[in-house]
């Protein structure tokens, strides 16, 4: 078995992406089992697994767990922090990813799996990555999750600088946010639905903005963790957030030595369900500067940061919480244009900005708009 880096065990989900993507939760009730503990795991519906209810984690010792199928053990997996053990947890979800951090859609011999407990993230890769804005020709399919039918967003900033901030990174997301709802490019998003019953219940174009709130405190200086995204945005919103509001954490530090520019991930406050996503501070890293081909207007770290915030909203409306909209390699409906750019893009406010385009099945190919 291969062993964790220190950072690993620090932050297991770090580098958590959506090209191998499945999300399972593990069972409540556990019972004592040769070695070690017993857990059940129980796929939620609408996840995009390719486990089968009734597989159980067996904790073994020795930092492992054995991943077994039908009373067979499938395979042996690394467990760093005693999950399934020691550190068991029966009100804490866990997760599994293989050692890059993706998480896993089917088992392949030989791969290696941890057990995290780190809520999944869904990444947005800078430029140039390898797995990271590659043009895919599939269209996306409907894994039988919900969507944000009337989708809602506000801004969090968080860091010591922003309460004196002088720049247009703030005014310019306002803009961006108000003139998106009703937009062409909001649009896009209209083709796709959730299934109520026997009903298609198709996305609107609308879009209601909330504002923004400036959290002074000072920000983690290095990647934020999907749990500490979660817990600001819940400490913002008094753990009462709203169900069809995505909320995106602005931070004016950045994430350090990373190969994603955001993300988005889900969760919950106490028992109420909350979409977040994170949103580092990219002025001047390359990997998330998309250039100013159509002589945009606006500085380059707030057109960075629109162009991403695009691409995390999308994906935010059609799939929420993982179980929505994506083809068959995980790909969302930014990922699978990511920094392909067509135009100029105006808003239904009437601002102009350079976004890259999104997935539109109808077309099956890359749009700015239906």
């Amino acid at each position: 078995m291969c062993q964790m880096s220190q950072e690993r065990k620090g932050y297991p989900m770090r580098m958590v992406t959506k090209t191998c993507a499945v999300l399972l939760v593990l069972g409540l009730a556990a019972a004592a089992h040769a070695a070690g503990l017993r857990v059940q795991l129980h796929p939620q519906t609408g996840d995009w697994t390719a486990f089968a209810a009734g597989d159980e984690l067996v904790g073994i010792g020795g930092g492992e767990a054995e991943w077994i199928r039908n009373g067979q053990v499938l395979a042996r997996v690394n467990d760093p922090l005693g999950l399934v053990g020691s550190n068991y947890d029966p009100n804490q979800p866990l997760f599994l990813a293989d050692a890059e951090g993706n998480r896993v859609v089917a088992f392949v011999p030989g791969m290696e799996v941890f057990v995290t407990n780190e809520p999944p993230a869904i990444v947005h890769f800078k430029q140039g990555y390898a797995r990271g804005g590659a043009r895919r020709t599939s269209n996306m399919t409907y894994h039988n999750g919900p969507v944000l039918l009337a989708n809602k967003t506000e801004a969090i900033f968080w860091g010591s600088s922003w309460p004196t901030y002088t720049g247009d990174i703030i005014t310019g997301l306002d803009s961006f946010f108000g003139g998106f709802g009703a937009s062409n490019y909001a649009g896009i998003t209209t083709q796709y639905y959730e299934i109520s019953g026997t009903t298609r219940l198709y996305i609107g174009a609308g879009s209601t903005y909330y504002g923004h709130a400036i959290d002074g405190t000072t920000a983690p200086s290095s990647a934020l963790s999907t749990s500490q995204v979660i817990a600001e945005a819940c400490s913002v919103v008094g753990n009462n957030p709203d169900p069809n509001t995505l909320y995106l954490v602005y931070t004016d530090t950045t994430a350090g030595n990373v190969n994603y520019c955001a993300y988005h991930t889900w969760g919950s406050c106490g028992s109420k369900p909350i979409q977040v996503a994170y949103m580092p501070n990219i002025t001047g890293v390359a990997g998330c500067d998309p250039g100013n081909l159509y002589g945009v207007g606006g500085s380059q770290g707030m057109r960075a940061l629109a162009n991403v915030t695009a691409h995390e909203l999308e994906e935010t409306i059609t799939d929420p919480r993982g179980s929505a909209w994506y083809d068959r390699q995980g790909a969302e409906i930014g990922d699978k244009c990511a920094w392909l750019f067509a135009g100029a893009v105006t808003l239904s406010n009437g601002t102009v900005w350079q976004l890259q385009e999104e997935w539109s099945n109808a077309a099956s190919g890359c749009a700015q708009g239906q």
